[in-house]
């Protein structure tokens, strides 16, 4: 029997100076063995919690092909931390004694097509929610 390798994982980086950093890990799983992680930064907790709230209304539209999960992250881009749920989440200074705040989206897939699709709209939802958040403030 023929051993399976395990199958890549990126993890995209988005930092405040918009430069994109794409880690690639590798992760082994049996039923959604593609994946893809994204942490798009964030003003302040409340605003990456409004964002999270109105992009987690809109469902996977096949979840038997796809998982997608959205969190608040406190931290910086390597050592990322979730403190408490998204309401209650404490501010932690990042290394250089900034507040650093990130929407994570990870996303997990049984085919590329099916992650590359879910990846594109969340991306597109996401943009028109931040223009929109910006715009108010």
């Amino acid at each position: 029997r023929r051993r399976r390798r395990p199958f890549p994982c990126v993890s995209v980086f988005v930092l405040p100076n918009k430069t994109t950093c794409v880690k690639h890990t590798y992760m082994s799983s049996s039923h959604f063995p593609y994946n893809f992680t994204l942490q798009i930064p964030q003003q302040s907790i409340s605003t990456a919690n409004l964002l999270k709230d109105v992009l987690e209304v809109d469902a996977e539209l096949r979840p038997a092909l796809i998982q997608r999960n959205i969190e608040v992250v406190v931290g910086d881009g390597g050592n990322s931390k979730v403190e408490g749920d998204s309401t209650g989440l404490k501010e932690v200074e990042g290394g250089d004694g900034a507040k650093e705040v990130f929407l994570k989206a990870s996303f997990r897939s049984s085919d590329l097509r099916s992650l590359r699709a879910s990846v594109g709209s969340f991306l597109e939802h996401a943009k028109l929610c931040a223009a929109t958040v910006e715009r108010f403030q």
